[in-house]
Parts: structure tokens; sequence; C-alpha cells
């Protein structure tokens, strides 16, 4: 992603609230009112503070449901954002701001099933929020314009790069644009060759070097991203009782998560957040393999792509 929509990128921004949520206050204030009602009508009332009192009880109930109706508001307010939008949201998000440029989900197969009842037909809703925030640069011509229309042209791409001189890789009046698709899939019996790299880059590359496409003077050139393969090797600390498998497991299936948000072009594997990652209930400390490297950057036209990861756990006290 452009430098121009990361500072546009409204995930970034702290949560918000339309409305205050505080049950305690809700349920105090309906207490205070059902005492003040009785009082009005004469009817002296000082048991408010007995368990057994069906009053107050009611008052419990009624600030827990107003609390969750106004949750449920906050919730609303949220998902019309880019930051908490999600499904249909986005859809309307998209039609309502950037119709003018044809925004929509994209179709992953050919004869798609409606969107409500088969999702995985469409395009993703994390790919299509990212299509979104790209969607001012693809009205104002900037850098992310060329990325926007690689990602529109090339459903089943992963990630697009849009790079100038000021990268140091192409020279004045050059753009470069980098691709990243699937790999391979090595079964024969479900791999999708119009689905994997080679056939999205094609797709790409062709839009964006249509006439139609090009901005101004510039000359758009299209390469793969290259890939950093790399192995991780951690030894991880646990104390006795809990089952370390299950600490393992957890720990690689949250560490799969965050080396897949760092699967973007340009995109540097950080050492100390893998090992935050990898740091889950239970484990005491994690430590890299001697001699292996630190932190990695792929550079601005590459990803880096984990292809094994190895944790062995040493029992602390044993």
């Amino acid at each position: 992603m452009t430098a121009t929509a990361e500072q546009l990128d409204l995930t970034r921004l702290p949560p918000f609230s339309l409305v205050v949520v505080d049950e305690a206050a809700e349920e105090a204030a309906l207490k205070a009112g059902i005492v003040a009602r009785f009082i009005a009508r004469g009817v002296p009332y000082d048991v408010e503070s007995l368990r057994t009192d069906t009053a107050m009880i009611l008052a419990e109930e009624l600030a827990y449901r107003k609390t969750l109706t106004l949750q449920a508001l906050n919730d609303a307010g949220r998902r019309l954002t880019l930051s908490y939008g999600y499904g249909a949201s986005l859809d309307h998000i998209a039609a309502t701001f950037y119709a003018d440029i044809g925004l929509r989900r994209l179709a992953l197969v050919d004869a798609p099933r409606p969107y409500p009842t088969n999702p995985e037909d469409w395009e993703s809703d994390a790919r299509f929020a990212l299509r979104i925030s790209l969607a001012p640069e693809a009205r104002s011509g900037s850098l992310g314009a060329y990325e926007f229309d690689a990602l529109t042209a090339a459903p089943h791409l992963e990630d697009a790069l849009a790079l100038n001189h000021s990268s140091g890789m192409v020279r004045q009046g050059q753009i470069l644009v980098v691709l990243l698709g699937r790999d391979p899939d090595p079964d024969p019996t479900t791999a999708i060759p119009s689905q994997e790299e080679p056939a999205q880059v094609a797709l790409a590359t062709a839009a964006l070097q249509n006439r139609t496409t090009k901005l101004g003077t510039d000359d758009v050139f299209v390469r793969v991203a290259g890939r950093v393969r790399v192995a991780r090797e951690y030894r991880v600390g646990l104390r006795r009782g809990p089952d370390p498998v299950v600490i393992l497991a957890e720990a690689k299936r949250r560490y799969g998560a965050y080396v897949r948000d760092r699967r973007r072009i340009g995109k540097a594997l950080a050492l100390s957040s893998e090992q935050a990652a990898l740091t889950v209930s239970g484990v005491e400390y994690v430590r890299a393999r001697d001699g292996q490297i630190g932190d990695i950057d792929p550079g601005l036209a590459a990803i880096v792509d984990v292809t094994n990861l190895t944790l062995t756990p040493e029992v602390i006290g044993a």
C-alpha cells in the first residue's frame, strides 16, 4: 500500500462510540428514579437495599437490557466505517462513496452465487476493504491508483505495490508495480491455473498497460514480487503443569496469523513481534536459536515467506 493510502487507513484510528455505555450508572439512575416516583406519590420507600426487593431487581434487569441496546447502537455505528465494517456494510460503503468509479465487491468465480449465502464466491472483506482504502487514490491518480487497478483487474491477486523514482528502483517518469499472487496449488485435483500467480499477473499487467489506465506519460513496468524464504526456530520455556502440546499448538496458531498479516510486499518480519506472537498463556520465554538472523527486511519488491517454524519446548525446573 502506498504512503498516501496508509495515511488514509482508518483502521489505525482509535475506537469511537456514539453513546456512552455504563451499566452501573444506568442501574443507579433507574433505582433513584424508582425511589423518587414512590415518594412523589406519597408512598414511603426505604427498602431499596433489600436483596429481595422486586423493584430493585427489576431496575437491574432494565439497566442490563438498556446497556445491551446502547452497545448495539455503538456496534451499528462502527459497522458503517471502514475500520469496523464487514460483510454487507462494506458493500454499502463502496456504493455510497465510490459509485462514480464503479467500486464493488469482486466475484471470484464465473457464476457466483448470492453473497449472503455463499461469501466464498466473492472477494474477502479484508481484500475489499483494502481496495476501498485505495479508492481515493484511484480518483486522484496517485501511485495507489495503479495498485487499485491491479487488484481490481485480477481478483485473485494478493497484493500490489506501486513505486516511483523515489524508491531508487526506476528512473524519473517510470512506475514499477510489484504484484503478489497465489503460490501454486501442489494438488493437481484442486489446482486452478487461472487463479495462480502467472495468470493473475497477466490480467493485472494488461490492465496497467492499457492506455485508458495509464496516468499521464508514465512508463509502467510490472514485476512479480520476490520471495525471501526463511525457516525460523525458537526455544519455548514452559512451566510444569499445562499440556505442552496444547500450548505449542496455540503458539503456532498465533504465529501463523502474524506471518500471514506480514505477507505483504515490502513488509519486514520483526523478531520481537515474532516472539510476542509466540508468547501465549503458559509460555515463560521465547528465545531464538543461536545464530538465527533477527529482523528480516525483504526489500521494497519482495515478501518474507516463512517456510518452516520449529518450536522446541523447554520445561522449566525439569
